[in-house]
C-alpha cells in the first residue's frame, strides 16, 4: 500500500489528495474498516465531531427559466 503524502495527520486527508490516492489508503488514513465501515457509535461521534455529511449548495433557475430569458432578452435585441 502506497502513502499519501501529507495525509494522514490526525485521520484527515484533503479532497485533491483523496481524489488521486487508491481507495484502501484513504480508508487507512480515514480509520474506516473497508469491509465493515463505521459502527452506528462511530459515526455518531465523527457526526458530533466533524459536523454533518452535507454540501451548502446555491439554488439556481430552473432551466426553463433560464430558456425564457434568453428568448426573452433575444426578441428586445431584435426589436432596436
Amino acid at each position: 500500500m502506497a502513502s499519501i503524502p501529507n495525509g494522514g495527520s490526525g485521520g484527515s486527508i484533503g479532497a485533491s489528495e483523496a481524489a488521486v490516492a487508491a481507495a484502501a489508503d484513504v480508508a487507512q488514513v480515514l480509520r474506516v474498516d473497508w469491509n465493515a465501515g463505521l459502527s452506528s457509535d462511530e459515526a455518531d461521534r465523527r457526526r458530533q465531531l466533524y459536523g454533518m455529511n452535507e454540501f451548502n449548495m446555491k439554488e439556481e433557475d430552473p432551466l426553463w427559466k433560464k430558456y425564457l430569458n434568453q428568448v426573452r432578452f433575444t426578441s428586445c435585441d431584435l426589436n432596436t
